[in-house]
C-alpha cells in the first residue's frame, strides 16, 4: 500500500465569504459550511466558531476532532461520508495544522455509568494547553444541537458525520488544484533484513455509544486483534466516539497523525523494520477474553516476524489487562516490549500508579497523571456552551464554562492521557 499525503499547512484562520486558502491562511464561509451540515435532520442547528491557539479561551462539550483531509478518487472517510472500502492508498490532501472540532451537549439518561458522555474541556492557553491536542489547531468549531428524539447512538453517529462531512469539505474546498507545500509517501518498503523488525499493537476502546472507536464507520465491540496496514489508520480508518472518557481517549487527529506510526516510518530502513500494527479491542469483562485478546495479539505479532514491540492502550482498567497480558506473552516469546501508558497516582503523586501490573513490563513510558487536582483560570471566551456539567455520578452539577473551574482529577481534560504520545508530557522509567 502507497499513501501519499500532500499537506497544505494552515497557519491562520478567518471567516469570510468563501473557503479558500490563501497562502497558509484559511477562510471559512461559516453560512455555507453550517448549511452542509443541517443536512443531516438529526441537527437542528449549528453555530460555527474559530478557536486559534493561545487564544485566551476555552472549548467545553468537546465530542471529536478531525484533522481536514479528502482522498482524490473519492473514499474519504469510508464508512461515513463514502463507501466502506481499504483506506491507505493513492492520495489524500490535508490541511496540517487546523481541525474540525465537534461540541454538542449530549444527554445524561443514566447517573454515572461507563457510556455517560462526560464533560470534554480543551484549554487553549496556559500550561494545560499543554495536554491539550486542540492548543495546537487552528479550530473550526461546529457548536450542535441534536433532535431530543434521537436515541444514543443516533446522538453518537450525527455529531461524527458531522465533523468528517465539514473535514472533507474544507479540505476539497481549500486545496483542490492547489499545489501542496510538501509531499510525504508513507509505504513499507522493503529494506535490510538484517534490522530489527518493530511491531505496534495499538489498542483503541469500543464500548457503544459514547464509549467506543469507530472503525470503518462501525463499532468494534467483537472485534479480536488484527493486522491492519499504518496507512488505514493514517488515512482516516479510526474515528474516535469516546466522548465518556476525555482524558482517556484518543481524538480522531491524533489517530490520523500518530507519532509512534510516524516515528517508525521515521526509522524504518534506518535504525529498524516497521512491520506492520496489530489492531486491538480494549475493555473485555471476562477473564477468558483478555486471555484470548492476548494470545491472539502475541500471535499476529509473531507472524510479523517481530523482535520488539510498542504496545499503547486506550481507557480504563480492563484495557490495562489486555494490554499487559498482551505484553506478557510477547515476552514470553522472544519479542521485547515498551509500554506507553499515564498513570494514577493519587493526587500527590504517590499512591499506585497503574491499576494492573506484570513483571515483564521492565520498560515503560509514563505519559503523566491523571489523579493530580487541577483549577482551570478564567477565560475571556468560553466556545460551546455557557455552562458545563460535572459529577455524573450525582445526577450532575452545573458550573459557569467560563470559570474559575476546579478539578478533583483530570478526567474532563480532553485527550490529556495522551495514549499514543502526542505531548512531551511526562517520564521514562526503564
Amino acid at each position: 500500500m502507497r499513501l501519499e499525503r500532500r499537506s497544505f499547512p494552515v497557519t491562520a484562520a478567518a471567516l469570510g465569504t468563501r473557503t479558500r486558502l490563501d497562502g497558509t491562511r484559511l477562510e471559512v464561509d461559516r453560512a455555507e459550511l453550517a448549511d452542509l451540515v443541517r443536512t443531516d435532520d438529526r441537527v437542528t442547528r449549528c453555530e460555527v466558531e474559530l478557536v486559534a491557539p493561545g487564544e485566551d479561551a476555552r472549548i467545553v462539550h468537546v465530542c471529536d476532532t478531525v484533522e481536514p483531509q479528502w482522498r482524490a478518487g473519492g473514499g474519504t472517510f469510508p464508512g461515513w461520508i463514502s463507501p466502506i472500502r481499504t483506506a491507505g492508498s493513492g492520495v489524500t490532501h490535508r490541511l496540517a495544522g487546523a481541525g474540525v472540532t465537534v461540541c454538542a451537549e449530549l444527554p445524561w439518561r443514566r447517573t454515572g455509568g461507563i457510556q455517560t458522555p462526560r464533560e470534554n474541556i480543551a484549554e487553549m492557553r496556559g500550561p494545560l494547553a499543554a495536554l491539550n491536542p486542540l492548543a495546537r489547531l487552528q479550530n473550526i468549531v461546529l457548536v450542535l444541537t441534536l433532535r431530543d428524539d434521537l436515541p444514543d447512538e443516533e446522538c453518537d453517529r450525527a455529531v461524527h458525520l458531522a465533523e468528517t462531512r465539514a473535514a472533507e469539505h474544507l479540505a476539497r474546498a481549500a486545496t483542490e488544484g492547489a499545489e501542496p507545500a510538501t509531499t510525504d509517501v508513507r509505504e513499507l518498503v522493503d529494506v535490510d533484513p538484517s534490522l530489527p523488525r518493530v511491531a505496534y499493537v495499538y489498542q483503541i476502546t469500543s464500548q457503544g455509544p459514547y464509549a467506543g472507536t469507530f472503525y470503518y464507520g462501525g463499532y468494534l465491540d467483537r472485534l479480536m486483534p488484527t493486522i491492519v496496514h499504518p496507512n488505514e489508520i493514517l488515512d482516516g480508518a479510526l474515528v474516535d466516539g469516546n466522548i465518556a472518557g476525555p482524558w482517556i481517549r484518543t481524538p480522531t487527529t491524533v489517530h490520523q497523525n500518530n507519532p509512534i506510526i510516524e516515528g517508525l516510518y521515521r526509522d524504518h530502513g534506518k535504525g529498524l523494520a516497521f512491520a506492520g500494527v496489530v489492531l486491538t479491542r480494549g475493555h473485555y469483562y471476562g477473564m477468558d477474553d483478555k486471555f484470548r485478546v492476548a494470545q491472539q495479539a502475541s500471535k499476529l505479532a509473531r507472524w510479523l516476524r517481530a523482535d520488539g514491540a510498542i504496545l499503547t492502550w486506550e481507557n480504563a482498567g480492563n484495557g490495562i489487562m489486555e494490554c499487559l497480558y498482551t505484553l506478557q506473552e510477547c515476552e514470553r516469546a522472544g519479542i521485547k516490549t515498551v509500554f506507553v501508558t499515564w498513570e494514577h497516582g493519587g493526587a500527590a503523586g504517590d499512591d499506585t500508579p497503574l491499576q494492573f501490573y506484570v513483571p515483564e513490563a521492565d520498560a515503560i513510558v509514563s505519559t503523566g497523571s491523571m489523579d493530580e487536582p487541577v483549577v482551570l483560570p478564567e477565560v475571556a471566551r468560553v466556545v460551546g456552551s455557557d455552562t458545563i456539567r460535572l459529577d455524573p455520578q450525582v445526577g450532575g452539577v452545573r458550573h459557569p464554562a467560563r470559570g474559575p473551574i476546579t478539578l478533583d482529577w483530570r478526567l474532563e481534560l480532553y485527550g490529556g492521557a495522551a495514549h499514543v504520545g502526542e505531548h512531551r508530557y511526562g517520564r521514562v522509567d526503564a
